[in-house]
């Protein structure tokens, strides 16, 4: 969905794996592991609702057109 992956390895073979299909238990291990990269995933999270995402505002004025 976002198109941001990361690579988990899962019985014993690596994968590249979009971060929102992580596991909680690979999500958590992947946040010890790399503690900055919760960071960099917030501000590509944000960064992309900013892009994709319509307020209702935006909703409205498309309507009135």
């Amino acid at each position: 969905m976002t198109g941001a992956f990361v690579r988990i390895e899962r019985d014993g073979k690596w994968y590249n794996i979009e971060i929102e299909q992580l596991t909680d238990g690979e999500l958590e291990l992947f946040a010890e592991q790399h503690p900055n990269a919760g960071w960099e995933w917030t501000k590509f999270l944000v960064k992309w609702i900013k892009d994709n995402v319509q307020t209702k505002q935006d909703s409205e004025k498309k309507v009135e057109r």
